[in-house]
């Protein structure tokens, strides 16, 4: 089954774990990672607990960051 290409950014504050899987190119494993953090730790303030995981390289973190936002969606200030 190919998957359709998402365009639509999501904000890794408040999606859902459906959401947060449909993310491409990352491993499952990874994006469980990340939701299960934002669960125990709270909120993301920017992407430097997501970079510190078990996992995510810096290709890792491009990609989630070209498909995610922290913060504003406008503004997408909290990107780096």
């Amino acid at each position: 089954k190919i998957k359709e290409k998402k365009s639509e950014i999501i904000d890794l504050n408040s999606c859902s774990y459906d959401e947060i899987t449909d993310i491409d190119s990352v491993g499952r494993v990874i994006l469980r990672r990340i939701y299960v953090e934002r669960l125990i730790g709270g909120e993301y303030k920017d992407y430097s607990r997501i970079d510190s995981l078990p996992g995510v390289g810096k290709v890792t973190l491009e990609r989630i960051k070209e498909q995610t936002y922290i913060g504003d969606k406008n503004g997408k200030e909290e990107e780096e």
